[in-house]
Formats: C-alpha cells, sequence, structure tokens
C-alpha cells in the first residue's frame, strides 16, 4: 500500500516538472530575425553587394560569365530559412527574388540582380550597371524586358533617350527614387496591354509614397507613357508633387494607370503641355488624380476617355486661369476647379472658350468667371447633359458668378446650371451672371437655363436697357436668389424678370 502510494505520488511530481518544462519551452519567444548576411558564388567567384534598407543584393561576374545556371552561396539569420535555398542554381539572366523566412513565420523578399563585368544592360550609355539604374545617364540606352532597380534620382541628361520596352519592371528602392529627364533629354516607354511598363516601389514597402516621381523636363516629341502601370509613389513634401511630373516640354500619355499617390497623381507646371492623354486611370491619390498649376491650356487634352476614382479630391485642380487662345473644356466624369478663376483673355483678336455639354466647373472661393470684351463664352449643355457652374462647396454667396463684358457675336449659355454665387456686397457686383457690355450693344443667348442659391441676385445688368435688346433670353428660371432675381446697377432697382426690366 505504501508502495503504490509512493509511486502515484512521483508520477505526480514528474507530471509537473514535464508541464513545466513544456510550458517554458512552449512560452519562448520565437525569433524574428530574417536577414541575408552574405551572398556569394564560387564559380566563378564573386561576393555580392547587400543593400539592407532596399532589400536589394548586387553581384557583379566577370565578362564571359554563362549566368544562366549559378549556384549561389547564401548565409542567412540563425533559424531563418531562404527560398530558392542555397547551393540551388538559378538564371541570374533577369534578377532573382530570394524569399527569406524567419523562425516565427514572419517573412521578407530580397532581388538579387546580376551584372557581367562591361555589360551596361542593354544601349549603352552608363547610368549604372547591368540591371540597377542610377546616377546620370549620357547615351542612348535600351531597357528590354526584366527587372530593374532605380537607386536615388536616376538623371537623363544631355540629348540621351531612355527606351523602356514591354515588360519591363523598374522598382525603386527607396522613397526618394525618381527618375528625371533633363531639358534635352528623352523617355520612351512603351509597353502593351498584354505586358505593360511597371513603376514601383520596394518590394518590402507597400505603403502609398514608397518612391518619389517621375519628372519630364525635356520638349521633345518622343517623350511618351504608353501602357505604363505605376503604383505608390508621390513621397514629394510639395502641395504639386506626383507621381508623374511634367516641369517643362510635353508629354504623351495614353493607357496608362496611376494608382495610391501619397500626393497627387500628375502635375503640369511651367510651360509644359500634356499634349496627349487619353485612357488613362488615376485612381486612389492622396491629392488630386490631375494638378495644373500652370496655365488651363496645359491640361485641355484632358477628357472623357480618362477615368479617375477614389481620389481624395476628385477633380481636375487648375491653379491658373487665364485662357489666350480657342480651346474647349471638356466633359469629363469629374469637375474642374479653378482656385484662381477662369479668364477669357482680353486678345486683340477673338478667343472662344467652348464648354462640352455634361461638364462641371467649380470655382475657389472669392472667384470667378469672366469673359473680356474680345472673349466668347459658348456653354452648350443639352436637356440630358447640363452644364453645371457652381463654387466648390455648393451654398450662397461662396463664389463670384460669371461677369461677361464680351461684344462678341456667339456667346451662348444654354442648359446651364448657375449657382451659389453672391460673395462680398451688391458692389462687387456679385450675381449668378453679371453683364456689362463694353461696346454698344451686347450680344447673348441665355437659353433653359437656371440661376438659383445667390447670396445677392440671380442677374445682374450695368448699361442702358437698350444695350440688352440683342440679347435673346428664353426659359430662364430664378430661384433662393436672396437679394431678386434682377438687380439693375445704374438704378439700383429689383425685377422679377429680364423682360420686366427691358419693359421699365
Amino acid at each position: 500500500m505504501l508502495k503504490n502510494r509512493f509511486f502515484l505520488r512521483s508520477m505526480v511530481v514528474i507530471a509537473i516538472c514535464l508541464a513545466g518544462v513544456f510550458m517554458f519551452v512552449s512560452c519562448k519567444k520565437q525569433s524574428d530575425e530574417k536577414q541575408i548576411t552574405s551572398f556569394s558564388f564560387t564559380v566563378p567567384p564573386a561576393v555580392g553587394v547587400i543593400n539592407e534598407s532596399a532589400k536589394t543584393i548586387a553581384v557583379t561576374v566577370p565578362e564571359g560569365t554563362d549566368v544562366t545556371a549559378l549556384s549561389p552561396v547564401i548565409v542567412v539569420s540563425s533559424l531563418a530559412t531562404v527560398v530558392p535555398y542555397s547551393g540551388v542554381p538559378q538564371n541570374f539572366t533577369y534578377p532573382v527574388t530570394y524569399m527569406v523566412s524567419a523562425e516565427n513565420g514572419s517573412a521578407v523578399n530580397y532581388v538579387v540582380t546580376v551584372t557581367i563585368d562591361g555589360d551596361n544592360g542593354g544601349g549603352g550609355g552608363g547610368g549604372g550597371e547591368g540591371n540597377t539604374l542610377s546616377g546620370s545617364m549620357w547615351e542612348n540606352r535600351t531597357l528590354t524586358k526584366g527587372e530593374y532597380i532605380v537607386e536615388g534620382d536616376f538623371r537623363i541628361e544631355g540629348n540621351a533617350l531612355l527606351t523602356i520596352e514591354a515588360g519591363v519592371e523598374i522598382r525603386f528602392s527607396s522613397t526618394n527614387g525618381a527618375i528625371t529627364v533633363t531639358n534635352n533629354a528623352g523617355m520612351t516607354m512603351n509597353g502593351t496591354a498584354s505586358e505593360p511598363v511597371k513603376i514601383l516601389g520596394p518590394i518590402d514597402n507597400t505603403n502609398k509614397g514608397s518612391w518619389n516621381r517621375i519628372q519630364y523636363n525635356s520638349n521633345r516629341a518622343d517623350n511618351i507613357m504608353n501602357y505604363v502601370h505605376l503604383s505608390l509613389g508621390g513621397s514629394g513634401s510639395y502641395a504639386y508633387s506626383a507621381m508623374v511630373e511634367v516641369g517643362a516640354g510635353m508629354l504623351k500619355m495614353n493607357n496608362c494607370i496611376i494608382d495610391g499617390s501619397a500626393k497627387n497623381g500628375i502635375v503640369v507646371s511651367g510651360d509644359a503641355t500634356l499634349t496627349e492623354f487619353n485612357n488613362n486611370e488615376i485612381k486612389n491619390c492622396n491629392e488630386n488624380p490631375v494638378y495644373a498649376n500652370s496655365n488651363v491650356m496645359a491640361v485641355k487634352n484632358v477628357n472623357g476617355t480618362n477615368s479617375f476614382t477614389g481620389n481624395v479630391k476628385n477633380y481636375i485642380y487648375v491653379g491658373k486661369e487665364t485662357i489666350g487662345e480657342t480651346m474647349t473644356l471638356n466633359r469629363l466624369s469629374i469637375p474642374w476647379f479653378f482656385d484662381n478663376g477662369l479668364y477669357v483673355n482680353d486678345n486683340s483678336t477673338p478667343v472662344t472658350l467652348t464648354i462640352e455639354a455634361g461638364t462641371s466647373l467649380f470655382f475657389n472661393s472669392d472667384k470667378r468667371l469672366e469673359v473680356d470684351k474680345n472673349g466668347i463664352l459658348v456653354a452648350e449643355g443639352t436637356a440630358s447633359n447640363r452644364i453645371i457652374i457652381r463654387g466648390e462647396t455648393n451654398q450662397p454667396g461662396y463664389w463670384k458668378g460669371i461677369y461677361i463684358k464680351s461684344e462678341q457675336n456667339g456667346n451662348k449659355l444654354n442648359y446651364c446650371d448657375i449657382s451659389g454665387s453672391g460673395m462680398g456686397s451688391s458692389y462687387d457686383k456679385n450675381s449668378n451672371l453679371y453683364l456689362d457690355p463694353t461696346g454698344d450693344k451686347m450680344r447673348l443667348q441665355v437659353l433653359n437655363t437656371t440661376l438659383t442659391g445667390s447670396g445677392f441676385y440671380g442677374l445682374g445688368v450695368e448699361g442702358d436697357k437698350s444695350k440688352f435688346d440683342q440679347v435673346d433670353w428664353q426659359n430662364v428660371t430664378f430661384g433662393t436668389c436672396s437679394g431678386g432675381n434682377v438687380w439693375h446697377y445704374n438704378t439700383g432697382k429689383i425685377y422679377n424678370s429680364f423682360e420686366e426690366f427691358l419693359e421699365d
């Protein structure tokens, strides 16, 4: 009996000890170390240069080396594993990705690029070795299908042209990564629908702003982006930073995707112009999809074939306002926003601004759309595609309305909805629509249009009523204009309608 009790007591003690050992083992923190600490080849002898922050490894092998079956010797952190395994032959014609997994299951990717000594990666002209682009490129070069790493700000200088072919994938190694096309240089990216050119940040950084920007500063016709997909750039600190910046010259951009900029999608500034802009998709940007820091003429080719979705400020931003030559504002899926107003310039020869049916124009506070004496405004909507003209915030008294001084034939507002003007005082001429003919007669059609929600007046007129006898005024509706429908500046009289003013 005593023996049985002793046996049972011993077994309990052993069980408790084993449980303690198990708990100690199970509670031990697993390692999260996952680094490649050494990467080399024995044949031919070569040691890789590891960039730990960018998770890239660059290896240079002697000229004449067959890189299609090289066996690397890879050393990783204690308790970590790597795939593909150390010693397994790989084809290093293009960069190879190695995944290192820690004991705790977390993982990170390293991109290994092998360069043959003396090989510039195709096309000649410096700018890094093999599949690494860095520093400056002074001679023409072509990037063929494969993966490339950009370190820092890679600059295309002189008269050099960088041609990027279908299937190329470019990754920036850090948040300051950029490609800059300088004054006389050029860059052509020509992907296809099935094999677009891809512009990406580091593999281990999937945040917006993981790289900076592509910048064009030259006036070359071969600055082209066709079927290019750009993701998660825009790390610049300025309001006009973007994934694509056109600082001067011109750019043709078609069939491209810009996704997830930390700032704007594309910025056009200086005397730059988007000479073509068709079938592009700009989405999920923290600012505007298109930001024209320059004149509205720079973005006149932005049209309805393009798509803009999920952007925080989902309108086309225009920072400078003067229209000095005839142009059309195209109908888009989002509004045009004019930060400093819009002026149809007082040139010596007439200038026409045409607004397509279905277009929306938003104006900043305290700004207006002004048509000078030689300007012509043609806003021709339809019953099903009306033209919307209002303040950014649609409330009474937010902006200063449309101010027409033109003496030209052809001015027309048809199927337009104009609202929310009347900022300031009545002496600021703040009506939704203000008519102030500079010549003997105002020649204007206002048809099927609404003038609503003004902080002062729906319509303001200046001058003798005889100046308005050639205005064609039909089916115009007023609504919620706090000062009255029609105000005559010269007499201060308020009228219910334009016809009543003419008959007075």
